[in-house]
């Protein structure tokens, strides 16, 4: 429904178009640690936290997904995890200004070939956790342990989720005339929740009451809906 917007996939085809179950993926191979992680990202996405839940509960176990707000804790993790070739990253999405605070410069344009292969010496690789891909640079291609930088411009509203966009020094609202543009935006997130193989931190600041720009109201929603989805807190490790 992501896609084709509460319409039948027959209404979309063209009138000689024909079903074939023959080469149906029934099961994502994207992940080698996690079948059921597309589903939880679906339901996680489509505001169902119960259903989502369930999966975290049951079918995660080969997939450590965690919730944290220390941004270095996070790191400190992502590299006890690494083992040889494995490789590391931030990502978030593109509109993610925000972040900037906390390491994630959106602005700075990755050289992806670099960040995806060099090694942690060099400060422009994904190994050394300076610069972040986005759902753009990242897409079709993946890493094997992620940190997803969760920004303000999709943020949550009681059962919903609400759609901004960063322009000059405040965040915009999306209006309801524009559902391309969310959708857009929500599958930028499905995208970038889908890009480490074997597993991943979701880090979401805590925000500034100094700073109109990072309220800690557009934050602590978001941090509660993943927990409600079933994603654990990151343990300290201090």
């Amino acid at each position: 429904p992501e896609y084709t917007r509460g319409a039948h996939l027959e209404q979309l085809l063209p009138n000689n178009a024909k079903p074939s179950d023959c080469l149906h993926l029934s099961v994502s191979l994207r992940s080698f640690r996690a079948e059921n992680l597309s589903k939880f990202i679906n339901f996680l996405i489509s505001n169902k936290p119960i259903e989502a839940s369930r999966i975290a509960a049951n079918d995660l176990d080969d997939f450590p997904l965690f919730i944290t707000r220390e941004i270095e804790q996070a790191k400190k993790w992502l590299r006890s995890q690494k083992r040889g070739t494995e490789r590391i990253g931030m990502i978030a999405s593109s509109n993610a200004k925000r972040l900037a605070p906390h390491g994630f410069q959106m602005k700075i344009q990755i050289d992806p070939p670099t960040w995806f292969l060099k090694e942690s010496p060099d400060i422009r690789s994904s190994d050394f956790l300076e610069l972040s891909a986005s759902q753009f640079d990242i897409q079709g291609l993946e890493i094997d342990w992620a940190i997803l930088g969760w920004d303000a411009d999709l943020r949550r509203n009681d059962s919903t989720w609400d759609h901004f966009s960063f322009s000059g020094t405040s965040w915009k609202a999306i209006s309801k005339k524009q559902e391309i543009k969310k959708l857009y935006l929500r599958n930028a997130y499905r995208v970038l929740l889908t890009r480490a193989r074997q597993g991943m931190i979701i880090f979401i600041p805590e925000g500034n009451i100094a700073d109109p720009t990072r309220k800690p109201s557009f934050y602590n929603p978001i941090y509660d809906y993943l927990k409600e989805c079933g994603i654990r807190e990151l343990p300290n490790t201090d």
